[in-house]
């Protein structure tokens, strides 16, 4: 005979007295299903290998968000749904709040892949209220069915509903050419079409620069297109303490947070050709 324990625990924390409770229980029964839901159970929180949410519009609705999550394991996993709620709830809507929750909280998915981006519904019920409110944190929980259980993924994330695009951000990638092959960094802002700001090398040629940047880059927007891209190089670097440069291209976003540029131009190095910068905002 095969036994199976099922354990919970239940946290409740003070803001005002920072304190915590827990309380553990166990429940044990006859197990007659199949010896690998341990190893299932073993393995079920890294089955979601990454997760992140996105603020991609202004609607003020879950319509604004997206979700990208990695799954290591889908053939393990019969279904997944996803419940938001504000951060500052999270004491209270608490996994054992949330998974007696109805359905109308949670998008619910059956048709997994091991790579998703999924856009939320704009008429899901968020956990604490109806619509966001803006400049307030929302976190996002994940529950998977395992064996006809539905269990809480250890992963969540939280992001802040802005009125930005979700363009704007830091960013860090590389820079690979004909001459420069470097780590590279950008702190960028969408204003109008307009996508621009301060960009820096990393390493490499220029490890021994100064100042804060090394220069500016532009571009325009139009849907999934980069157009009229101009990066105006100011570098500073030790054998060169002026390295002026220009340089021209046009590009495109993928996957909504990486910017991938090719381009070409010239400093105080010589011609530039074949370039191409790749810059994933951080989430």
């Amino acid at each position: 005979m095969m036994f199976r324990c099922k354990i919970f625990i239940r946290t409740v924390k003070s803001i005002g007295i920072s304190f915590f409770l827990s309380a553990l229980l166990i429940g044990c029964d006859d197990e007659t299903k199949s010896d690998d839901f341990g190893n299932v159970i073993a393995n079920f929180s890294n089955n979601v290998a990454s997760f992140h949410m996105l603020d991609l519009g202004n609607s003020n609705t879950l319509e604004d968000f997206q979700l990208s999550i990695t799954l290591s394991d889908v053939s393990s996993i019969e279904e997944m749904k996803v419940a938001i709620f504000e951060t500052a709830n999270a004491a209270q809507f608490g996994v054992a709040v949330l998974s007696g929750l109805p359905d109308q909280y949670f998008s619910i998915f059956t048709d997994l892949s091991e790579e998703m981006l999924i856009r939320l519904s704009p008429e899901q019920v968020i956990a604490g209220d109806v619509d966001l409110s803006l400049n307030v944190f929302y976190t996002a929980r994940i529950f998977l069915k395992v064996d006809n259980e539905w269990l809480p993924a250890s992963r969540t994330h939280s992001i802040v509903n802005s009125a930005e695009h979700h363009l704007s951000g830091d960013y860090f990638g590389t820079w690979d050419d004909n001459i420069y092959k470097e780590s590279i960094r950008a702190t960028l802002k969408v204003q109008g079409a307009v996508l621009s700001g301060e960009f820096r090398f990393l390493g490499g040629v220029s490890y021994l620069y100064q100042g804060t940047d090394d220069g500016i880059i532009s571009m325009t927007l139009q849907k999934d297109s980069l157009r009229n891209f101009i990066f105006e190089q100011n570098k500073q670097y030790n054998h060169q303490p002026n390295c002026l440069g220009l340089y021209n291209g046009q590009g495109f976003v993928k996957d909504f947070t990486i910017l991938m540029i090719d381009f070409e131009g010239y400093d105080c190095n010589g011609p530039h050709t074949d370039g191409r910068i790749i810059l994933e905002r951080q989430l």
